[in-house]
């Protein structure tokens, strides 16, 4: 059955939702030069930690960023910054501390509080996601919503609340109609609930936002296999290799071509 090999809900995985790096205060105390030198240089090992990430190089982001920490240990934004290059790697307990540790040093931070509750839906924990979200989107500043309901409705797909899902990231795309996640995400949904057409309509539009998305690709593939379109599928497990011929996606993409021979 093909839906066996559907793909997951997805999130903007390693995008580090953190606000520029404060330096610390001065005002003129004991140690002045010293601290302000040392600020830079956390803040240097910051935004290095920064591109580590995005080239996915997760080791040495949590390298810089242990640094960082050494020369700026009650900064909220590099224990944020240090829960999310955990996460990456996989290291999910010390995610959560640095997380935990971020919101103790300034509470009510909301890009915190989603990079938490994306933490606890990959440990399948539902509702301590949703509470999550929920802190977040009590914060009247928080200028980035959508983010909150897309996790939001990835934790109710994890329950099995296709409604409530549905709902949630229809509320996302209400704050910003082009976040290709949370139209992949809906996709799935509607999918989930047998409205084909309706996920293809998602899934195209998700990979319309972003074309090498290639999650979406695969399952607009899907989607057009479940619709009996065979060619159409072809044509998008065909782009899925072309973007990344050595990667599990690709992987995939070559096991329903080889159901279609």
């Amino acid at each position: 059955m093909l839906m066996r090999r559907f793909l997951s809900a997805s999130w903007i995985r390693w995008r580090l939702w953190v606000v520029p790096l404060c330096l610390v205060a001065l005002n003129g105390c004991t140690g002045a030069h010293r601290q302000a030198v040392q600020a830079e240089q956390a803040q240097d090992h910051y935004y290095r930690a920064l591109q580590f990430i995005a080239m996915g190089a997760g080791e040495r982001a949590v390298r810089e960023l242990t640094e960082a920490l050494q020369l700026d240990p009650t900064n909220a934004e590099l224990h944020n910054a240090l829960g999310v290059a955990y996460h990456f790697e996989g290291r999910y307990q010390l995610a959560l501390t640095h997380y935990t540790k971020a919101l103790d040093l300034a509470p009510g931070h909301p890009e915190t509080h989603v990079n938490l509750s994306a933490l606890y839906i990959d440990l399948g924990r539902w509702d301590d996601a949703i509470e999550q979200c929920r802190e977040a989107l009590k914060i009247t500043t928080y200028q980035n919503p959508e983010k909150a309901y897309n996790n939001i409705g990835r934790a109710y797909l994890g329950k099995g609340d296709l409604i409530s899902a549905r709902r949630a990231f229809r509320d996302a795309l209400a704050f910003y109609d082009n976040f290709p996640e949370a139209h992949y995400n809906l996709g799935i949904v509607y999918f989930q609930q047998g409205q084909v057409e309706d996920a293809i309509r998602e899934f195209r539009e998700a990979v319309r936002l972003r074309p090498d998305y290639g999650e979406a690709i695969t399952n607009l593939g899907v989607a057009y296999l479940e619709r009996g379109s065979k060619a159409a599928a072809i044509s998008q497990f065909e782009k899925v290799i072309q973007l990344d011929p050595e990667s599990e996606l690709a992987e995939l993409a070559k096991w329903y071509l080889g159901t279609l021979q």
